[in-house]
């Protein structure tokens, strides 16, 4: 069945899942002039996502680009995409696929609301799978809504069909959805097993609240789904962190020219005191967008944004989802290593990065801790370190520049998560 879907995989393109606030504890920001998100913003549950032996040990900082910016957490990950040429591999129940290779709602006039409802394949999945991070694109017009569940296979038994939460107009659907299950559970956003899976399958409801004909009815339209499956590396992997003969190719890299991408700033200190302390998701996806030449106010892409359900605007899979109303594509992907990096910004594509860090791990940045916070990536200096867009900043932080094994450690061994967005 893979064969139906586009499916890739890469050992160093990979993310742990995501770590977006996991304490309960308001953040406040311990230097002036900063307007830094509050950890509340991403409040999942009481324990940390990060066991601690899949951390480095404080006793690799002699050699800190190499422990924290190769595959910190060892993890491996693969990305199945489902677009125009996957929709008709899976089972279609009252949906179809339009003149623009979308899934829309295919129902009789007899029915109401209009509704439909698309199911993957089984996909065998080409490891274990400890953790699942899904997004996708969509069209959604007043009176419409998308909503994306997820189901995994463990030891021989399926998942419910797991509620990733959706777009649009969703009254009433959500009756009976499921968020955790004896195996695992989902984290607002993503899913985190407690045993491995080894098969996956995602499904898609849609409905339309519009009572028009069905020629004239406005539908949903989606026209990409994406999960990315992770899993940990077997140990008899060696990465190029662990080896003591690799030096030569991380100098290389580090002599590479750099790169910066000349994204807008945005700063979210000024998005009304509302605002201000919890946007750092949907400033930096209008800072994103903005480059793409789609240029909107922050506070309209802030309430848009907005989780009703969890009470917050740091939910990956709805940033990406907005995005990709507008007209971009946008993704949710899992970044290793920083040549994952690099290679995204060398593509013309800055990178909306998840980090969190304690205090004394990350001395360049001008916060001392922060347990949930989104910067915008958009390059590299010849030395190899990050040059940020940082919304956090009420003044400065435009081009700020972050040192790559404090940034790597913030980021990439704290799941890897990004959000790519790009023109179609």
């Amino acid at each position: 069945m893979r064969t139906h879907a586009s499916v890739s995989s890469d050992t160093h393109q990979t993310f742990n899942c995501g770590w977006r606030v996991v304490n309960t504890l308001v953040l406040v920001a311990v230097v002036s002039g900063l307007s830094a998100c509050k950890s509340t913003d991403r409040v999942t549950s009481e324990r940390d996502p990060m066991p601690e032996a899949s951390s480095p040990t404080a006793d690799s900082r002699d050699a800190p680009d190499r422990v924290w910016s190769d595959n910190p957490l060892r993890m491996r990950d693969a990305t199945l995409r489902f677009d125009a040429s996957a929709w008709d591999a899976g089972e279609h129940d009252r949906t179809a696929v339009d003149e623009q290779g979308r899934l829309v709602v295919a129902s009789p006039d007899t029915a109401y609301p209009a509704s439909g409802r698309w199911t993957s394949p089984v996909f065998e999945a080409d490891w274990p799978v400890t953790e699942l991070l899904p997004s996708m694109n969509l069209d959604a017009p007043a009176d419409t809504g998308v909503r994306m569940l997820w189901r995994l296979r463990v030891d021989g038994e399926w998942s419910p069909w797991l509620d990733l939460d959706g777009w649009g107009d969703l009254t009433g659907t959500g009756r009976g959805s499921t968020t955790d299950f004896a195996h695992g559970t989902v984290e607002i956003d993503w899913v985190e097993l407690n045993e491995p899976a080894d098969a996956l399958q995602a499904r898609l409801e849609l409905v339309s609240f519009d009572a028009a004909s069905p020629d004239a009815r406005r539908t949903p339209a989606v026209s990409h789904l994406v999960g990315v499956y992770s899993g940990s590396l077997p140990a008899d992997v060696v990465l190029a962190a662990d080896s003591a003969n690799d030096n030569e190719r991380g100098d290389a890299l580090d002599d590479q020219t750099g790169t910066d991408l000349a994204v807008p700033m945005f700063r979210q200190g000024r998005n009304g005191p509302a605002l201000a302390p919890r946007t750092c998701s949907p400033t930096s996806v209008t800072m994103a967008m903005a480059f793409h030449g789609v240029t909107l106010d922050p506070r309209a892409v802030s309430e848009a944004i907005y989780d009703r359900r969890y009470n917050i605007f740091g939910n990956w899979a709805r940033a990406v989802a907005f995005a990709s109303t507008h007209g971009l594509h946008a993704e949710l992907q899992r970044f290793r290593t920083w040549d994952d990096l690099r290679d995204t910004l060398a593509s013309g594509a800055p990178v909306i990065a998840s980090i969190r860090f304690e205090e004394g791990e990350f001395p360049s940045n001008k916060m001392k801790r922060t347990s949930g916070h989104l910067i915008l990536i958009r390059g590299l200096t010849d030395a190899g370190d990050a040059i940020v867009n940082d919304p956090a900043y009420d003044e400065g932080g435009e081009g700020v520049v972050y040192k790559k094994e404090e940034l790597a450690r913030a980021w990439l061994a704290k799941g890897g998560v990004g959000y790519v967005i790009r023109k179609p």
